[in-house]
């Protein structure tokens, strides 16, 4: 129940405040941006993304544009690695992709050879600037430490801008949350939130 509960919350916090099509968004973020060097960008390189938290890793190489793209990423702490030959492998850790959150990295290689590796750990902060929308985490450790009434990762909501909670927090069971799950999210109704469980809507009006 916890896990249903910390994924619907967390796509509410992505879909609610964003009007309009609902339909067409999810609870996954990406990753993009282009290849270059000094010369400008570079096409046919492979670019691998790596899910630090499981070691799952997804490859994709990069147009006639130098650009690359990984969509449909789910939330949480990436490495980024390009590799091709005459150049030296770059390699960037701790890359945090948030609920529906898309990240724009590009990438600049050096001329060296493919044992030679350039590795990233201390560049300024990803900002996103391709994407309106405003979204938010709450993970195992936030779950765990903050006080709740029963948990509830409804009411944990309202420790996140302009999320307000106006249900009854009496209706607060496992098999009922329709006092707790009554919050409004960037002034919005209380029933114009959606939810979604890996990607599948579960609201229930």
């Amino acid at each position: 129940m916890r896990k249903f509960l910390l994924q619907a919350i967390v796509c509410t916090l992505a879909l609610g405040i964003t009007a309009g099509v609902v339909s067409a968004q999810s609870f996954q973020g990406g990753v993009r941006g282009a290849v270059k060097d000094a010369q400008g960008v570079i096409p046919g390189v492979t670019v691998t993304l790596t899910n630090e938290a499981n070691g799952v890793s997804r490859d994709t190489i990069s147009n006639a544009s130098g650009e690359y793209s990984f969509p449909a990423v789910d939330p949480s702490s990436y490495t980024v690695k390009a590799a091709v030959q005459g150049f030296k492998t770059f390699e960037r850790k701790g890359i945090r992709i948030g609920t529906q959150q898309f990240i724009t990295l590009d990438i600049l290689l050096e001329d060296g050879q493919l044992e030679e590796s350039i590795t990233v750990t201390a560049d300024a902060p990803l900002i996103e600037t391709s994407n309106a929308s405003h979204a938010e985490v709450l993970d195992a450790r936030t779950i765990e430490t903050l006080p709740s009434i029963g948990r509830n990762v409804f009411l944990m909501a309202v420790t996140v801008p302009t999320v307000q909670s106006s249900g009854d927090t009496h209706w607060n069971r496992m098999q009922d949350q329709t006092g707790a799950s009554a919050i409004s999210l960037g002034g919005g109704g209380v029933r114009s939130n959606n939810y979604l469980l890996d990607g599948f809507p579960v609201t229930d009006l």
